[in-house]
C-alpha cells in the first residue's frame, strides 16, 4: 500500500478471498500453543502508517466489517529480527458502531488493532458493538489497543507470538463484554 485505506462510510464490508487466521490450539506439555493453520488474502503495509483506518470522518459510522485480511508491516519476514515492525496500526478504528473484525492476521505494525478516541463527535466512544473472533497477532508492539470506551464487544479465539508490548492494552473502558 501506497497509504491506508480509509473506511469512512456506513455499511462496507471489506473481505480478503480467502478466510486467514482460522486459528487452532494445541497443548505442548505444559504450555498451549495456538496456530493459524490457514493465510489470509496478502495486504502488505510496508510504509509507516495504518494499513486500514475507520472512523476518521467527521460522523460515528455503523456497520463495517474487515474479513479475511493479512497484513504485515515489512515486505519480507525471512530471518527477521523480532524487533523489527513499522509505525502505525494494522486496524486504526476512531468512531465505529457495529464493527466486525473477523479471520484476520496481523504482524510487524506497532499496534495490530488500535482503538483510538477523537474529539468528535464522542471523545470517549472508539466502537460500540465489536465482534472480534480469529485474529492473529505477531511481532507487533500491542496486539490490541484500547485508548476511550470499547463497549458491547464479543473477543473470541484471538492469539498472539511475541507481541513486545503484549496482548492487550486498556486506557480506556471496555463495558459489556464477552471474553
Amino acid at each position: 500500500l501506497a497509504s491506508p485505506i480509509v473506511i469512512n462510510r456506513d455499511s462496507v464490508t471489506l473481505s480478503g478471498a480467502n478466510v486467514g487466521a482460522d486459528l487452532f490450539f494445541t497443548s505442548m506439555g505444559n504450555n498451549t500453543a495456538g496456530f493459524s493453520n490457514k493465510i489470509a488474502t496478502a495486504l502488505v503495509a510496508a510504509g509507516d502508517f495504518d494499513a486500514i483506518q475507520i472512523g476518521f470522518g467527521d460522523a460515528l459510522i455503523f456497520g463495517v466489517a474487515v474479513v479475511n485480511i493479512g497484513i504485515s508491516g515489512v515486505t519480507n519476514e525471512t530471518a527477521l529480527p523480532k524487533e523489527i515492525q513499522t509505525k502505525g496500526a494494522g486496524i486504526h478504528v476512531r468512531e465505529c458502531d457495529t464493527l466486525q473484525i473477523e479471520h484476520v492476521d496481523i504482524r510487524r505494525k506497532a499496534y495490530g488493532i488500535l482503538f483510538d478516541k477523537t474529539e468528535q463527535p464522542m471523545p470517549w466512544n472508539v466502537a460500540d458493538v465489536l465482534t472480534l473472533r480469529n485474529a492473529y497477532f505477531s511481532f507487533c508492539g500491542w496486539a490490541i489497543y484500547v485508548d476511550g470506551w470499547l463497549g458491547n464487544a464479543k473477543i473470541s479465539n484471538i492469539f498472539g507470538y511475541i507481541n513486545s508490548l503484549g496482548l492487550l492494552y486498556k486506557s480506556g473502558s471496555i463495558g459489556q463484554y464477552d471474553w
